[in-house]
């Protein structure tokens, strides 16, 4: 069979259309928090860097945020220490919406009273 120009023009541009849409749907993966799918390069890029976002977040969510722990490892967000059982829902909801955090893993105790910082406490 011998193809002639526009076949093989038509082929290449359909070629060219497929390997675009598989790149962007490879560049592309599936938000933790639904269907949402987010660009690759909204992937933290650096631990250090997302833990620092999310340490000056603990300063406007909290009432003791030098009480919490956070570790970060690939975006992965760890949280541990101490906080107002009242602020507890809050945060974690707060801390999943920190651009570059995947999950956020709740190692924190829990206090009903604000005078019993630094104290044993119960953890969720």
């Amino acid at each position: 069979m011998t193809m002639k120009k526009d076949d093989t023009l038509t082929l290449l541009l359909s070629f060219a259309a497929g390997a675009a849409v598989t790149w962007w749907a490879g560049s592309m993966l599936l938000a933790p928090r639904g269907t949402r799918l987010v660009p690759v390069s909204a992937r933290p890029a650096d631990d250090a860097r997302l833990r620092k976002d999310v340490r000056a977040r603990l300063d406007e969510l909290v009432s003791h945020p030098r009480a919490i722990e956070v570790e970060v490892h690939e975006g992965e967000v760890r949280v541990s220490g101490q906080v107002l059982s009242g602020e507890l829902d809050g945060l974690l909801v707060q801390l999943t919406r920190v651009p570059g955090v995947r999950r956020v893993r709740n190692a924190l105790a829990t206090l009903s009273d604000p005078s019993g910082f630094g104290e044993s406490v119960s953890a969720v």
